[in-house]
């Protein structure tokens, strides 16, 4: 079993030279959440009872 997808909404506004502007927060989040993800995988394989 492994988690092979997951999906995040992030809304950015538009910069006056165009573009985007990526914040920090937001790549730390999306690296937070990926941590998270994998933390669960790796878990649930050691563990296989733990979701029955």
């Amino acid at each position: 079993m492994a988690i092979e997808t997951t999906t995040s909404h992030i809304k950015v506004e538009p910069v006056v030279n165009g573009g985007v502007e990526v914040k920090d927060e937001i790549t730390k989040a999306k690296d937070s959440v990926t941590t998270i993800f994998k933390v669960a995988q790796a878990y649930l394989i050691a563990n296989p009872g733990a979701y029955n």
